[in-house]
């Protein structure tokens, strides 16, 4: 809905939808994937020290991840529009499959780092492809919803996989976790095949049409780029920083720590749905403003409340529910400015660009901490969340003069 000025576009949407059985199938392989990938996260290490690994080596297992995403989501993107997403989701799945046989009967770090590259392009090449996908059964009258759908079912995937790994490790082996990755991959895999097959989006007779002479994507496309990579500066200064203030000033455990980030991701798991419906009812940008402001209060509260421990705990809750809203927004305007053709490569470079935002983050507030202090690095995160909701104003503007100019012209046609 951001921008349009056409508003036969916006009234003829909803005479087709997508069937909800597909979009349960799509939600349930991005829980499977998900629960795959979050599965072997925390074991990943610890089974690389069994194997000898050196601490820089262990680090490197964490970066490559992240550098072989940043890298792979563009190319992924683009060939995804070629050859169709429903093919580059299978094609993904079936290499996570292989990535946990590999991770499984690995005998050195050369092996591990090898399949976790592996694993890297299927994470970053799931993300793309299923988001894309989303954006070719939905329409604008519809995307905000089954955004939330989906997120919902991933967040469920996080919380559920860490847990099985570890009861997994614990009773069966540390190899355990990695069949798991190969075998719920597998089933995503295999339920993939129900998936149709779809190249354009054939529910919305006036969506974005591809034009092979126009280069230029929506400059708003721009703006919400710059937003989200600023949004992800902002989350790799948390996450950086985060566990080591809660455990060097407010003294709290490692077991204390972990569930500030598991009831945040319950808080997400929880509204999903809701804030897609917000999104689809009330407007993108209301649910990402009100998402960004939520995200605001955590850090200005680590920094102000820390003694206050059921305010801090609110917060988590509330940054955990303004995560998942802001990441609606964004993800449901993507798909709305998206021309069809495009879809897979915007999801793509957008990806990568996050994957950049989130390590500057990271970096900037190690170099805040060391520099000055971590109380000043909360402060940077609060500032560029500010940043970004001003940076949402115009796009708000925009969007609330045409969902009033569309008011009008369903008035002027019932008269």
């Amino acid at each position: 809905m951001i921008p349009s000025t056409n508003h036969i576009d916006n009234l003829d949407e909803s005479t087709s939808s997508p069937p909800r059985p597909n979009i349960m199938l799509l939600g349930l392989l991005m829980a499977l994937s998900t629960m795959a990938n979050s599965i072997v996260a925390p074991m990943l290490p610890i089974y690389a020290t069994k194997l000898n690994a050196t601490s820089t080596q262990i680090g490197l297992l964490v970066s490559i991840f992240g550098f072989v995403r940043f890298v792979i989501q563009p190319i992924i993107g683009n060939y995804s529009d070629k050859w169709g997403h429903r093919r580059v989701i299978q094609t993904m799945l079936a290499l996570f499959t292989i990535a946990g046989l590999g991770y499984a009967v690995g005998e050195n770090i050369q092996s591990l780092l090898f399949f976790r590259s592996i694993q890297a392009i299927a994470v970053g090449g799931l993300s793309v492809s299923i988001r894309a996908y989303i954006n070719q059964i939905t329409t604008k009258n519809n995307r905000g919803g089954v955004n939330g759908t989906i997120s919902a079912m991933q967040n469920a995937g996080s919380l559920l996989g860490p847990v099985v790994g570890g009861v997994a490790a614990d009773w069966l082996s540390i190899q355990a976790p990695f069949y798991l990755l190969s075998f719920f991959s597998l089933i995503g895999l295999i339920l993939s095949f129900s998936l149709p097959n779809v190249k354009f989006n054939q529910y919305n007779i006036d969506s974005n049409k591809h034009d092979k002479k126009q280069t230029r994507w929506p400059n708003t496309l721009y703006l919400l780029a710059g937003i989200n990579i600023l949004e992800f500066v902002g989350l790799g200064i948390w996450v950086t920083l985060w566990p080591i203030f809660a455990s060097e000033t407010m003294h709290w455990n490692s077991s204390l720590i972990g569930l500030s980030f598991s009831v945040s991701a319950l808080a997400s798991l929880i509204t999903a749905p809701v804030w897609g419906k917000i999104s689809d009812l009330y407007g993108r940008t209301i649910s990402g403003i009100t998402g960004l402001l939520f995200l605001l209060i955590q850090p200005v509260a680590v920094v102000l409340f820390n003694h206050n421990f059921v305010l801090l705990w609110l917060c988590f809750v509330l940054a955990g529910a303004g995560g998942t809203g802001y990441f609606n927004a964004y993800y449901t305007i993507v798909g709305d400015l998206s021309p069809d053709g495009d879809v897979g490569k915007i999801q793509g470079v957008l990806g990568a660009a996050s994957q950049l935002g989130n390590s500057a983050g990271s970096i900037l507030g190690s170099f805040i901490w060391q520099a000055l202090t971590i109380q000043i690095a909360f402060w940077t995160d609060a500032s560029i969340l500010m940043i970004c909701i001003i940076g949402y104003i115009p796009l708000f503007i925009t969007e609330m003069r045409t969902r009033k100019q569309n008011k009008t012209y369903e008035e002027e046609l019932t008269q």
